[in-house]
């Protein structure tokens, strides 16, 4: 069940891993959204 606890955040390490990966994929969405949006204002 290694990937139950990987996924739980047990292990420190890897719970901030996945913690900064996470922020990482938010910010790019963001940035997706906020091309996005400024793509449409334009055209």
């Amino acid at each position: 069940m290694g990937i139950e606890t990987h996924g739980l955040g047990i292990n420190g390490n890897k719970g901030a891993e996945i913690e900064i990966v996470w922020q990482i994929a938010v910010m790019k969405m963001d940035g997706v959204l906020l091309a996005h949006s400024v793509v449409t204002k334009f055209f």
